[in-house]
């Protein structure tokens, strides 16, 4: 019996230590075991060592991470190994998890479902059993990303670009933005899904802004540190090609200009180094800027910044050293040879000369002439080539260079270029040049034109018989010399002026040409030609330059209308027909009357003018008493007026004067004959005529008249001894009665001494009379009785003086014919003509 319990109690004392272990019993050591008095003690044998479990594991924790977690724990004293049971749902077991043997900690349970949730326990094993830990949880998920680093802001112009370094694991970045610090992802204005760089555009330059930017991914969303900037246009670039070129006391500071820069700075000292904070500033400069008031001698140092909102940003430093003044310096030309002058330069010690045919010529590309004079005669250079200088002053020991100069060498120009204009001609004068073997004329009518040579002359003058009147001419003259080098030009220019009205006396001509300039030429005996002198000229001279309107002359009587109504005369004033108040001659106009005067006419002994008011006047000799102041009347040194009115033109002769008053009719004083009058008889006072009306205009001389009336007919009365009235019969000593001359289609008369001409309005010229020395122009002497043709078209005008015959020609040119003995030609000989020959006025 006490065999049999002792081995029931051997058998299942484990399980009694079990149960007591577990159960809340009293433990076995305060259980006092009774001796069993009816069992006899026996000795059994010794009960087996048992192994008790491990402690459960503590300090378990489950960690997720991507697709995985990490499980933990604190090992266990006696644990010879450790079991993994999890399980997708809470209340994991031994019984109901899903077991991994084996496993120490840490162990990485992978293969995880990341957004799940995963329950876990530790179980400590050994030989005495398996313990369990409490349970644990996780959800595997990809973690999250770490902060953004190298956040940095980037101003710009109205915006900033932040850039960052990318975050392993981010799968976006987000951007928050500010006005105030401290910008978060809760209180800052989002721009999501960014990347780096990123442009912040539109924001308002001069405004702090504050970001920050927070990587993201399934994990959650970590922010950088806080970045900040101003928005601002971007600082302008450096200036470039800065330089200083130093002269007299300043210095010219140039650089090429900086995109976006609004304003330059100037910084300046005489210590190199110079920077914004040293140096002398002078604000707001533009290139090229002149900074004077410099020490000569002294080296400064610049720097130039270029400024903008965005900021200052300087050039490097540049030097130079103001010194001179240097040389200024002239240069003349000459034939082979140029002169160069120059100022001096204080302390100048020496001066060198450089010269080149390339124009920018330095010290360093010059030919070198040293320690030259002022002035510097350089020679043996080549005509026609241009040569370039500079003068250096040489002070101590630097060279203080001039501005370049430059000059062609040539032939002198010729001095002293004029000209003299005639009708059809002009004569180019000017003073002879020394070496040169000719003289090209050029010739244009366009100012500045250099224009073409038109001639070539050996001599110092060349007349220009190509001329067209009242045209400008520009001419220019150039000397050369054998080797064909050729002068400057000297230069001027000129026109021909066409002609207004002839007039031709006895032995003198006068032309009005359009500029109101009068012009004579011929016997002065008295001075009739106006000249200040009695010499004969031989070619025209000039009276007036202008405003002359008109001319009248007989003999050696010669009156001047000008254009604002004066009288002017000079010549014969044996009888006072000058009406100047005495009897002496005159060389010189003299102004008889200041105004008034529309007309006039000169005669042998008598001066008559018609004034503006109609009213005639006269003055000389009233031999005859043809004065027309009356019978008994005296002559008149001064103008007196004549019983007359309403006159428009007068004709004074020696033995007559024609009158046509404003009804175009003809009047007269002295031979009736020589007004048609149908008598001899004489009158002393204006009187009628017994011609019908319309006279347009009458030519009396030499005792006889010839007319022009309204209808183109032309009639001849009073003397007619060698044909001057154009009748056909010089046998008629005096025609009392009108001569039919030329028919109609007359233009205008002309009487001369005892002959006529008229000119027919197809410009045709006929001419009658006394024909001495060829006056008439049909090439003889004989005289003609009857209107010859003498120049079948062309003819504008014609005016006929003594013994000689002056024509103007529709195209403005002049011809004479006859007499030429006085010069009264004008074409610098005494050579007659029965032919008319072109003249020059």
């Amino acid at each position: 019996m006490v065999a049999t319990w002792g081995y029931m109690i051997a058998k299942f004392w484990p399980i009694l230590f079990l149960s007591a272990f577990f159960c809340s019993c009293p433990s076995p050591a305060t259980v006092v075991q009774q001796p069993n008095p009816q069992v006899p003690e026996t000795t059994s044998p010794a009960p087996e060592k048992l192994v008790q479990p491990p402690k459960e594991p503590s300090d378990v924790s489950a960690t997720g991470s991507d697709g995985e977690s990490t499980i933990s724990w604190t090992k266990v004293t006696g644990a010879t190994s450790y079991n993994l049971y999890w399980s997708n749902k809470s209340g994991v077991t031994v019984a109901n998890g899903t077991k991994i043997a084996g496993i120490v900690s840490p162990y990485v349970h992978t293969g995880l479902t990341n957004g799940k949730t995963y329950y876990w326990i530790v179980t400590a094993v050994n030989a005495g059993g398996e313990t369990a830990s409490t349970e644990v949880t996780a959800i595997p998920q990809v973690p999250a990303p770490s902060a953004p680093s190298d956040v940095a802001a980037t101003l710009s112009d109205g915006g900033s670009t932040i850039s960052w370094a990318e975050v392993s694991g981010a799968t976006s970045y987000n951007l928050y933005w500010s006005t105030k610090s401290g910008v978060t992802a809760e209180n800052g204005t989002k721009i999501a899904g960014v990347t780096s760089p990123y442009l912040h555009n539109g924001l308002t330059n001069g405004t702090s802004y504050y970001w920050i930017v927070t990587a993201v991914n399934a994990a959650g969303e970590i922010a950088s540190k806080q970045v900040t900037a101003i928005p601002q246009v971007p600082a302008p670039g450096s200036p470039s090609d800065v330089a200083a070129t130093a002269s007299d006391g300043k210095s010219m500071i140039s650089w090429t200009n900086v995109t976006g820069a609004t304003s330059y700075n100037l910084y300046w000292s005489t210590n190199s180094g110079v920077t914004v904070t040293n140096g002398t500033r002078i604000a707001g400069v533009v290139t090229p800027y002149e900074h004077s008031g410099l020490t000569n001698g002294t080296t400064y140092y610049w720097i130039v910044t270029a400024v903008n909102p965005g900021g200052e940003v300087a050039s490097g430093q540049f030097t130079a050293t103001p010194s001179g003044p240097p040389p200024t310096v002239s240069v003349t030309g000459g034939n082979e040879e140029s002169t160069i002058s120059w100022t001096n330069t204080d302390g100048a010690t020496s001066y060198n000369l450089y010269w080149s045919t390339v124009s920018g010529v330095t010290p360093t590309s010059g030919t070198k002439l040293s320690s030259v004079t002022s002035p510097y005669r350089h020679t043996g250079l080549t005509n026609g080539t241009p040569y370039y200088w500079i003068v250096a002053a040489v002070v101590g020991g630097v060279e203080l260079a001039s501005a370049q100069v430059t000059v062609t060498p040539h032939l002198p120009s010729p001095t002293g270029f004029e000209a003299v204009t005639r009708t059809g001609l002009i004569d180019l004068s000017w003073q002879p040049v020394l070496l040169a073997t000719g003289y090209r004329v050029y010739r244009s009518t366009n100012s500045g034109d250099l224009g073409t040579v038109v001639g070539t002359s050996a001599v110092g003058s060349y007349r220009d018989s190509t001329v067209t009147d009242e045209t400008t001419y520009y001419y220019s003259v150039a000397a050369f010399n054998a080797a064909g080098h050729e002068s400057s030009r000297a230069g001027l220019s000129c026109a021909t002026v066409g002609i207004a009205s002839i007039a031709a006396g006895y032995g003198s001509t006068y032309i009005v040409k359009k500029d109101g300039s009068l012009w004579a030429t011929g016997m002065n005996q008295v001075g009739q030609l106006g000249t200040g002198d009695k010499l004969r000229r031989e070619i025209p001279v000039q009276i007036f330059s202008s405003g002359v309107a008109s001319v009248a002359v007989f003999y050696y009587t010669t009156l001047i209308v000008k254009t604002d109504g004066s009288l002017w005369v000079c010549g014969n004033n044996y009888q006072g027909q000058l009406g100047i108040g005495n009897k002496i001659d005159q060389s010189s106009p003299v102004q008889v009357m200041a105004s008034g005067v529309q007309s006039a006419s000169a005669g042998f002994n008598i001066s008559m003018i018609v004034k503006t008011d109609g009213t005639l006047w006269g003055a000389g000799g009233n031999s005859g008493e043809n004065l027309g102041l009356g019978t008994g009347a005296s002559p008149s040194t001064t103008f007196v007026q004549i019983p007359i009115s309403g006159v428009i033109a007068v004709s004074v002769a020696d033995m007559c004067i024609t009158i046509i008053d404003n009804n175009h009719k003809l009047w007269g004083i002295g031979a009736g004959s020589a007004f048609g009058k149908g008598t001899n008889v004489s009158y002393a006072v204006p009187t009628a005529s017994s011609t019908t009306d319309s006279i347009l205009a009458t030519s009396t001389e030499s005792g006889h008249t010839l007319i022009l009336k309204a209808d183109g007919s032309s009639w001849g009365t009073g003397t007619n001894s060698c044909g001057e009235t154009g009748d056909g019969s010089p046998t008629v000593v005096d025609r009392n009665t009108f001569a039919l001359n030329m028919g109609s289609g007359v233009k205008s008369v002309s009487a001369g001494f005892l002959s006529g001409m008229v000119v027919k309005t197809d410009g045709s010229l006929w001419a009658f009379g006394r024909n001495e020395y060829g006056k008439l122009g049909d090439g003889t002497t004989v005289t003609i009785t009857s209107p010859s043709l003498i120049l079948g078209s062309g003819v504008a005008a014609v005016s006929m003086g003594r013994e000689h015959s002056i024509i103007l020609k529709t195209d403005g040119s002049l011809w004479a014919t006859g007499d030429n003995r006085f010069c009264q030609f004008g074409d610098g000989t005494a050579v007659s003509s029965t032919t008319p020959v072109q003249i020059r006025f």
